[in-house]
């Protein structure tokens, strides 16, 4: 039962926190992913879907694809501060991508 998509089915942010609930609840990734797209599907200037998607991909070790996720949301923030904080966690990705690849070391994500 989604009783926020449900009450505001336009609300992409409504979404974005299913997305965030089933992944928490259900530890079903793609599914998550899934309804988090939705949120664009609705709005595809959500930054809050693509900031999410992108932390998503950095704990599956997709770093490529985090950095995507993190360059739109930045190239949508609407304050310095939303787009600091993108930036940091783009550039973390991209550091976390190099030590990796340095010493070898496989992700580990958390929702298997």
């Amino acid at each position: 039962m989604f009783t926020g998509g449900k009450l505001e089915p336009d609300n992409p942010t409504a979404h974005v926190h299913r997305g965030l609930l089933h992944l928490n609840w259900k530890k079903d990734v793609q599914g998550s992913i899934d309804m988090i797209k939705e949120a664009l599907k609705i709005d595809e200037k959500c930054d809050f879907a693509y900031e999410t998607l992108g932390t998503i991909e950095v704990q599956r070790g997709n770093m490529d694809a985090a950095k995507e996720y993190f360059e739109n949301a930045i190239n949508l923030a609407r304050t310095e501060m939303e787009m600091t904080h993108l930036y940091s966690l783009s550039v973390a990705a991209e550091i976390q991508s190099k030590v990796a690849n340095k010493l070898n070391i496989k992700p580990h994500m958390p929702f298997t």
